[in-house]
């Protein structure tokens, strides 16, 4: 369990290398808001807020460089269901249920972002799908690790 070596939350950004809930919040592009509602508790986070605090523990500076550094999904106004498509894509002819078990995601949320039944992406996906699209291990590794 993430929380049985991190100390919540607040903890985990700190020994990840963010001191303030702002300089993690700009790293990974998630509204100020929301890194506050986790803190306040994680363990009502939703499941994509969860693995991206997975992915953040396992090594938070390469995910962060990683999201600076990509150009995709920057811009909603892009943001398609095409593009959630390609993504899972590049990985070969991947069905959407083992695209999600192998990076951690709901299939249904997964299903309703290519179809486009819900076109607002929350932010902590839009930042996994960066770090999926452009260093997959990382998300690989963070769910095989062991935080206990």
């Amino acid at each position: 369990m993430l929380f049985n070596k991190f100390n919540g939350v607040a903890h985990l950004r700190r020994e990840a290398g963010f001191p303030t809930q702002e300089s993690f919040a700009r790293a990974f592009d998630i509204p100020i808001g929301t890194v506050r509602n986790w803190e306040q508790d994680a363990r009502n986070s939703k499941t994509i807020g969860m693995l991206l605090l997975r992915v953040v523990a396992f090594d938070g500076q390469q995910a962060a460089k990683v999201q600076a550094q990509s150009l995709l999904l920057r811009d909603d106004s892009l943001l398609t269901s095409d593009v959630i498509r390609n993504v899972r894509l590049s990985f070969g002819n991947i069905s959407q249920d083992k695209f999600c078990a192998r990076f951690g995601l709901k299939a249904k949320a997964l299903r309703n972002w290519e179809q486009g039944t819900r076109t607002q992406l929350p932010a902590a996906a839009k930042t996994l799908f960066r770090i999926i699209d452009a260093r997959p291990h990382l998300v690989e590794q963070a769910l095989k690790t062991d935080f206990t």
